[in-house]
């Protein structure tokens, strides 16, 4: 039990490192938003790409056109230098698997709603709330006059 507390310390100091000092910047995360944004998959009807920055009382919101997160990214998202795009192709900018992390650098808990899945991570809860998320409900933003898919 002490050696499993102790890797647990171990991942937690890493995981901080990862996510609020690796970046020396409060802003970078908004890079690393774009740069998601550029990366992602979009459905061919698309008529253009579109990232757009919803600044409200409670936080910043960040919608996209995209077709939205698979299984895959969720396990991405979710680990630390496991990117779904490392191993592509396709001209990604971002593959190292650490850029989403820079967000907790302005908020322990980064929600995401995308394409029916809907979960938040706490990093208030300790270490593994870097990568463990929970789910949450699905919510509606006024601010943009429908529901987030």
């Amino acid at each position: 039990e002490a050696l499993v507390r102790k890797q647990n310390e171990r991942l937690g100091r890493a995981l901080q490192r990862l996510s609020v000092d690796l970046y020396s910047k409060d802003t970078h995360f908004v890079l690393e938003l774009i740069q998601n944004a550029d990366d992602n998959s979009y459905a061919p009807d698309t008529l253009e790409p579109a990232l757009c920055f919803v600044l409200s009382p409670s936080g910043i919101i960040t919608v996209n056109n995209e077709e939205g997160f698979q299984e895959a990214n969720i396990r991405a998202i979710c680990d630390v230098g496991r990117s779904t795009k490392a191993n592509s192709k396709a001209g990604y900018i971002g593959q190292k698997g650490i850029g989403f992390k820079s967000v907790f650098r302005i908020t322990d808990t980064p929600t995401i709603h995308s394409n029916g899945f809907h979960f938040q991570f706490d990093a208030s809860q300790g270490s593994m709330g870097y990568i463990l998320p929970r789910w949450v409900s699905p919510v509606r933003w006024p601010a943009l006059g429908q529901a987030l898919p």
